[in-house]
């Protein structure tokens, strides 16, 4: 009978066991403070009255605060379904607003790499009320997409001095 050959797997002919012992402290420590970053800066975009949406250079939308969920009525992050995408998220705003190009010139906004600055627009949601959208280009090619409602107001003319105190 020919003898084993050493690089065939199998348990030791004697019954020894081997036990590899690593110390994974820093990776635990590592992976709870990126857990921690990330919880704070939802904690962070939960907190601002603007509904946020924030998209990666490919187009999956990668976070929304409470601001969104409430004003557009859907969480689109709560499906685990599938990943949710900057078509699916203009498709909605479509749904719920009077026909406008904003969202097309959204998606072509974020398709683009060079010369992207901040603009802003604003929209009528099918319910009547008026939304102030802003678009801003992020490092790395991503997009932030924040809605504020427009308070019947705010939209009407300032006050002059003389009717203030009238």
């Amino acid at each position: 009978m020919a003898a084993p050959s050493a690089s065939r797997a199998g348990p030791h002919r004697d019954g020894a066991l081997a036990l590899v012992i690593e110390d994974i402290t820093p990776e635990l420590s590592l992976t709870r403070r990126f857990q921690s970053d990330l919880e704070l800066a939802q904690a962070v975009i939960d907190s601002l009255d603007e509904a946020i949406a924030v998209f990666s250079p490919g187009g999956l939308l990668t976070h929304v605060n409470r601001a969104y969920v409430t004003l557009w009525q859907a969480d689109p992050l709560a499906t685990l379904a599938r990943d949710a995408t900057l078509q699916d998220a203009t498709r909605l705003w479509r749904e719920r607003c009077v026909p406008t190009p904003v969202w097309g010139d959204a998606q072509d906004f974020a398709a683009g790499l060079e010369n992207r600055r901040d603009w802003s627009a604003t929209v009528r949601m099918k319910t009547g009320e008026t939304l102030e959208c802003r678009f801003q280009p992020l490092v790395g090619g991503g997009m932030l997409a924040g809605f504020r409602t427009v308070s019947a107001m705010s939209r009407a003319a300032p006050p002059t001095i003389a009717a203030a105190h009238a």
